[in-house]
């Protein structure tokens, strides 16, 4: 777990402008190994969401993914997720908004239903 946390602190939390999402991906991957096996793997969270506003939609459902599955319902940055899963929602890209629909279902809670109840219900009438 420190070898991670810190290979993680090193290569993509550094002083790069360019962060390197190939190798996110896999750090994010890792780190969900890390917290299945019991073990804080919060020192990736915010990277997770980072992935989630990613333009390529690999990386954008693989960060939706990790924050469903490692942020607890109650944790902060699923707030911060509403704004990019309504953008996704709102999108013209049917893979973006299907990967909106699949990060609606693992990480809005019932406090934050109000906020894309809009969004989805427009989507029952959507051409795609």
């Amino acid at each position: 777990v420190a070898t991670l946390k810190k290979t993680l602190s090193e290569r993509v939390g550094g002083d790069k402008k360019k962060v390197d999402k190939k190798k996110l991906k896999e750090f994010l991957v890792r780190m969900m190994y890390v917290e299945m096996l019991g073990h804080d793997g919060s020192f990736g969270y915010i990277k997770a969401v980072e992935l989630a506003a990613a333009t390529s939609i690999i990386h954008k459902r693989t960060g939706y993914l990790t924050c469903g599955a490692v942020l607890s319902p109650d944790h902060e940055f699923r707030f911060m997720l509403i704004n990019q899963l309504q953008r996704d929602l709102a999108s013209s890209n049917i893979l973006e908004v299907c990967a909106a629909l699949a990060g609606v279902v693992r990480l809005i809670t019932g406090d934050m239903v109000a906020t894309v109840v809009n969004d989805v219900g427009k989507l029952l009438t959507h051409q795609s």
